[in-house]
C-alpha cells in the first residue's frame, strides 16, 4: 500500500532535450525511474519544495519555476 504525501517533482532538460532522471533498486529486485523532488513541508509552498530540493544537491544557473 502506498501513502499519499504532497510532493514536489522537477523536470530537468538540457539542451540536448536530455532528462535528468534516478534509477532507484530495491533489494528484492523492484525497480522504478523517477525525476527530482521530494516532499513539500509544512507551510511550504510545491515552487519552495521543488526549490530547496533542488538547491539540495544540483546547483541551478537560473530560477525555479522562470
Amino acid at each position: 500500500m502506498y501513502r499519499e504525501r504532497p510532493a514536489s517533482r522537477l523536470l530537468l532538460v538540457d539542451p540536448l532535450n536530455a532528462v535528468l532522471l534516478f534509477h532507484f533498486a530495491f533489494e528484492d529486485g523492484r525497480t522504478f525511474w523517477a525525476t527530482p523532488g521530494g516532499a513539500v513541508e509544512g507551510g511550504e509552498s510545491y515552487r519552495e519544495a521543488a526549490q530547496r530540493e533542488l538547491l539540495g544537491g544540483d546547483r541551478p544557473r537560473h530560477g525555479c519555476g522562470t
